[in-house]
Formats: structure tokens, C-alpha cells, sequence
């Protein structure tokens, strides 16, 4: 299965980044610091370095390319030249049914303006499309709401919760698990609801 470096829409690139990136990632990631500290699992000293970032790409462009189970896209905005967040495909089976957990997260400049959403619609016609993924899920806090909106806009929908699914900056925390399974996008994008 081929995984495109670019997945290009009206506003954004989301684009397979490498170690050369790692000032830009690291810039987006000191910006959101206080952002994303809350709702991610603790991180080493390292991660918040250019030295730490650079590991993190190199590591992360290799996996995807070599196993297809752990992809990130970084979201570029095209007018800025600037990665405003990023897209996860983790966990991706192939067992039927296949599919994976979908991660994302956006920088605190370009919160509701739309872009996570178009984001997550380009990754989901690839995912759903040429790479062949039947199932895709959304584990979230319950407190994020601004994460739930974008999930059920998208048409995913609660399937239960997981108690104690992830440890978020040094805590378990329950998940609320949401699914949304390839016919059903599918359906959504011929009738012109996404």
C-alpha cells in the first residue's frame, strides 16, 4: 500500500515530514505547549527540543513508510507555510476488520476555523479509499468537547467507553470510544453530507 508524502486540500497540505522539519514542528509544538501538556501522554524533556524533534520525525517518517502502522501527517497551512497541527493513524491492522485509531490536534491560533475538519475529511477519502481501511475509531476525554464536535461532525459515532484507556500527563484517563466504518463515510461524501 502506497502512503502518499502529500495529501493536498483547498486550504492545507498534510504532508509525511522528515528530521529536516524539525524546526518548524518544533516551533508549532513550543507554541502549544500549554495546549497539548493537558490532553497527551507526559513527555520526556527531549520531546520539547530541536535534538528531540528531530528523533521524533525521523522515527515517525520510517514507520510509516516502512510498516504503515503508525502514520502522522502534519497539517502545513498553504498560505503560511506553517504546520498548524497534525493527523495520527496509529495502530493500523490489517486484520479484518481493517483499521486503525485516529489522533489529531491543531494549534491554538486556527481553532474554529474549519481546518481540523477538512484535515480529517482528506485523511479519511485516503484512508477510507486507496488504503483500504474498513474501520476507523476516536478515543477521546470526555472534556474535550471541541474534539467530540469535530468527531461527530464527521459522522463518527459513541460506541462506549474505555476506563483507564491512556494515561494523559501522569493520569489514566477514561476515553469515550467513537467509530465510523467505511460505508458509512462513503455514504456520507455521495450524498454531499461531509
Amino acid at each position: 500500500m502506497r502512503i502518499p508524502d502529500c495529501i493536498n486540500t483547498p486550504r492545507l497540505e498534510l504532508r509525511l515530514l522528515s528530521a529536516r522539519d524539525a524546526e518548524e514542528v518544533l516551533s508549532y509544538v513550543l507554541r502549544n505547549r500549554s495546549l497539548l501538556e493537558p490532553t497527551e501522554p507526559k513527555r520526556t524533556d527531549d520531546y520539547w527540543t530541536l535534538r528531540g524533534v528531530r528523533e521524533l520525525l525521523g522515527d515517525e517518517r520510517r514507520g510509516a513508510l516502512d510498516s504503515g502502522r503508525h502514520i502522522r501527517y502534519w497539517i502545513v497551512h498553504t498560505q503560511r507555510f506553517q504546520v498548524i497541527g497534525s493527523v495520527l493513524l496509529a495502530r493500523v491492522t490489517r486484520k479484518p476488520p481493517a483499521g486503525c485509531s485516529l489522533g489529531y490536534r491543531l494549534d491554538r491560533e486556527h481553532l474554529r476555523r474549519g481546518y481540523m475538519k477538512e484535515a480529517l475529511a482528506a485523511v479519511l477519502d485516503w484512508a477510507f479509499g486507496d488504503f483500504g481501511l474498513e474501520r476507523i475509531e476516536v478515543n477521546m476525554m470526555p472534556r474535550n468537547t471541541a474534539s467530540r464536535k469535530t468527531a461527530a461532525s464527521l459522522g463518527f459515532r459513541k460506541c462506549g467507553i474505555t476506563r483507564d484507556f491512556l494515561e494523559i500527563n501522569g493520569t489514566l484517563e477514561h476515553h469515550i470510544r467513537t467509530e465510523l466504518y467505511r460505508e458509512e463515510w462513503l455514504c456520507s461524501r455521495r450524498n454531499g453530507l461531509m
